[in-house]
């Protein structure tokens, strides 16, 4: 008898953990993905989410760079998967070294009326030369 209550003390913390959840969202941060037109250059996407679920406001991104790149100048936006967002493109551009800020896309019942998938694409360029491109990982966003 004093196994079973022991076993349930140790095992019930482990159940229950399983079926609670903090409501705490999860970034999601893409792979470093090396540049093509600028060697030893890797640049990396994050997603403040991997799920947008109905009610949410905006979605936030940053990208970040490692290796030998100087200053990027970039181009983002938010790009739709499923052809059925009535999404109208919204371009964010600016420059950065090691981290661009935290830059935010709005979502609204307007531009997400219905669900699918989407990801953040940055064109990069140095000194008026394209280089490349790199994406977020692919995020869920709910309609809004």
């Amino acid at each position: 008898m004093k196994l079973f209550k022991f076993s349930i003390i140790l095992i019930l913390p482990l159940i229950l953990a399983t079926f609670v959840s903090t409501g705490k969202a999860e970034a999601a941060m893409s792979s470093y993905q090396e540049l093509y037109g600028k060697k030893g250059c890797y640049v990396r996407v994050w997603t403040d989410a991997p799920t947008y679920y109905k009610g949410a406001t905006t979605v936030d991104w940053y990208a970040e760079s490692k290796g030998t790149c100087g200053k990027l100048d970039y181009k983002a936006t938010l790009v739709p998967l499923d052809g059925y967002w009535s999404y109208k493109y919204i371009y964010q551009t600016g420059y950065f070294s090691n981290r661009t800020p935290t830059k935010s896309f709005a979502l609204n019942s307007s531009t997400w009326a219905s669900s699918g998938y989407g990801y953040v694409s940055v064109e990069l360029s140095q000194n008026g030369r394209d280089i490349d491109g790199v994406e977020s990982n692919n995020i869920y966003i709910h309609a809004q």
